[in-house]
């Protein structure tokens, strides 16, 4: 199954695929549409889709690389999935569909799942570091 939807990721540059559950808590709602690009290897904190033993398609945050096998976690789920082989990987999520018009999943996002923030606290954090940094530089 992951190997169709790779191929078809990669044949057509993009596919977009429905999302249920709410394992992705707000940055991806139930019923919700992703759009899912090719992509070489996952890097700490994007969102993946892949395939799990019973062939279902999740959509969950990766973590970490450990014994040949990758790590993902749902933003909402306090545990980590089960470890995924590499040919289950589908391809990376670029863009989200909530139905409240379309949102991609960029540099801040992933930024900010890496440092275990929601988006929120982390625009509040950075925006803190910025303060205190023009706050330094304009004293110079």
């Amino acid at each position: 199954m992951a190997a169709v939807l790779r191929a078809a990721v990669v044949r057509d540059g993009c596919r977009w695929l429905d999302v249920h559950g709410a394992s992705m808590g707000r940055a991806i709602a139930d019923g919700s549409r992703v759009l899912v690009r090719p992509g070489e290897r996952p890097r700490r904190g994007e969102v993946w889709a892949f395939t799990d033993d019973f062939a279902r398609v999740l959509v969950h945050r990766y973590r970490s690389e450990r014994h040949g096998l990758l790590w993902f976690q749902g933003d909402a789920n306090a545990v980590v999935d089960q470890g995924v082989r590499r040919d289950r990987l589908i391809g990376r999520v670029a863009t989200v569909d909530g139905g409240h018009g379309m949102r991609r999943l960029g540099h801040l996002r992933t930024l900010c799942a890496r440092l275990g923030l929601d988006v929120r606290s982390g625009l509040r954090r950075i925006g803190r570091y910025f303060r205190i940094l023009r706050h330094f530089l304009s004293n110079r």
